[in-house]
């Protein structure tokens, strides 16, 4: 009775076993798949914000902003599609949402270009993130 009650114990520890490697191999698979996605969002995000970075001090800019026939309505629709992509939470891992993009470039059209309080808060935060000072 003794020796089935070690050995169904044994067995179970090597099941275990075997089920704590193939969860850490699953968790290993989803951080790839994560760190994939965070790349590949923050990616379109880059280039939306060096987008209405180019764009800001534009004279079509300050005259027509975002609105229906602006050239630079494109711009919005592409960051609300940003903001409805399921993968553009991971941004928060970067410190802020695709809406914050949205945010300053509203701020942008208020202030026909020029720096405020509002857009210096949200540049800094984006190119903290764009570029990151290394640890020391």
């Amino acid at each position: 009775m003794i020796t089935v009650f070690v050995a169904a114990s044994i067995m179970s520890c090597q099941n275990y076993t075997t089920e704590t490697q193939q969860t850490e191999q699953v968790q290993k698979v989803e951080k790839i798949d994560d760190t994939e996605k965070i790349e590949k969002v923050f990616g379109k995000f880059k280039s939306l914000y060096n987008q209405l970075l180019e764009f800001k001090d534009k004279d079509n800019f300050k005259k027509f902003g975002f609105g229906q026939g602006s050239p630079y309505n494109k711009w919005l629709k592409e960051v609300e599609q940003l903001e409805n992509n399921a993968d553009s939470k991971l941004l928060l891992q970067k410190g802020f949402v695709a809406g914050d993009l949205k945010s300053l470039g509203m701020e942008y059209v208020g202030s026909k270009g020029q720096k405020t309080e509002v857009t210096n808060y949200f540049n800094n935060i984006f190119l903290e993130a764009i570029n990151p000072k290394p640890v020391e």
